[in-house]
């Protein structure tokens, strides 16, 4: 009776849940919050939607703006289908590559699968190029097509390899730090090789204010043109071989003239060609400049030609003064 009563009295012990129902319905949040393989979207996480596909927009009218503004006529006949033709030609599609970059680095980060998004470069290239055949000083190619699609294409792998270089772990950070010691080196190494003189072997052309359809004409006149006392005629140069070794070797280029009015750009005094037309030597004025410039093989490469240029030194000659310029110490090698 004791035990039976002792037990009712004792309470049980009960294990009691309790649930609290929340106002609203809990979010998971994914690790990775957007669709597809591509790694480098977290690293832009902090960017919204709109923001990227603002940029792009933005980089959209940047490109348009660009391409589509009128310019001054070159004189050079358009060449469409000419892929890497001209001088500087290759210097002409690393820059629009690099124009098209951005736009394909923020396709990608705004949300664009690689194929749409280099499908969208290209038709805005070939539109552009077609929209300049009627815009004044454009020259539409073939060659911008394509490096402006590449552009894209680079922007791209840019933006999808951003979660190695945009926060590296140490590791990365190392061979990173390696890579670009590298590349620095080897771009001063390149830039010496590009910086050296390119004379082929041909039969030369001496020219005295000579007219070309792509520069202005200099309306003085010369009298006496040589290398280190070599004498150089305007027309054939008999010595060919002789002048390609005064021009290896830095002779000083000596010239007498009749000053003329200053031009508006770049006009030749004295040039020395061979026998494709292509630039060998070239001593020129641009308003009060003295401009020299030489075959390099940056030239040969199809990079933009570097000029040597001593800004003011025909400031206060009047026209019909006598000049005697003299460029010393221009040693090609």
């Amino acid at each position: 009776m004791h035990r039976t009563a002792a037990r009712r009295m004792t309470p049980r012990k009960r294990r009691i849940l309790e649930v609290e129902r929340l106002p609203r319905p809990i979010k998971t949040i994914s690790p990775l919050p957007f669709k597809g393989p591509s790694l480098c979207r977290p690293q832009f996480g902090y960017l919204s939607i709109g923001v990227r596909r603002r940029f792009a927009i933005l980089w959209l009218f940047v490109i348009l703006g660009a391409t589509l503004i009128p310019l001054e006529p070159t004189g050079e006949t358009p060449r469409f289908l000419c892929v890497l033709c001209g001088d500087g030609a290759l210097a002409d599609g690393v820059l629009n590559g690099v124009l098209f970059l951005p736009l394909g680095a923020a396709l990608s980060i705004a949300g664009w699968r690689a194929l749409r998004a280099i499908a969208l470069g290209a038709l805005l290239s070939v539109s552009v190029e077609t929209a300049q055949f009627a815009i004044p000083g454009r020259d539409p190619s073939l060659s911008d097509v394509l490096f402006n699609t590449l552009g894209v294409a680079f922007g791209i792998a840019l933006a999808r390899s951003s979660f190695i270089w945009w926060r590296p772990r140490p590791r990365a950070a190392g061979a990173l730090s390696i890579m670009a010691a590298l590349g620095a080196a080897s771009l001063i190494t390149l830039t010496g090789v590009l910086l050296g003189p390119a004379f082929p072997e041909d039969l030369y052309y001496g020219g005295w204010t000579p007219r070309f359809g792509h520069l202005e004409w200099y309306g003085g006149r010369v009298l006496q043109a040589s290398l280190d006392g070599l004498e150089i005629p305007s027309g054939i140069l008999a010595n060919s071989l002789r002048v390609r070794q005064k021009l290896l070797s830095g002779a000083a280029v000596h010239v007498l003239a009749f000053a003329g009015p200053r031009p508006p750009g770049l006009a030749p005094l004295f040039t020395i060609q061979d026998g494709h037309q292509r630039e060998i030597l070239l001593l020129g004025v641009d308003g009060d400049d003295i401009v020299l410039r030489y075959r390099r093989r940056a030239v040969a490469w199809g990079l933009i030609e570097p000029e040597i240029r001593a800004r003011g030194a025909l400031h206060g000659v009047a026209w019909r003064d006598s000049l005697s310029i003299v460029v010393r110490g221009a040693d090609p090698g």
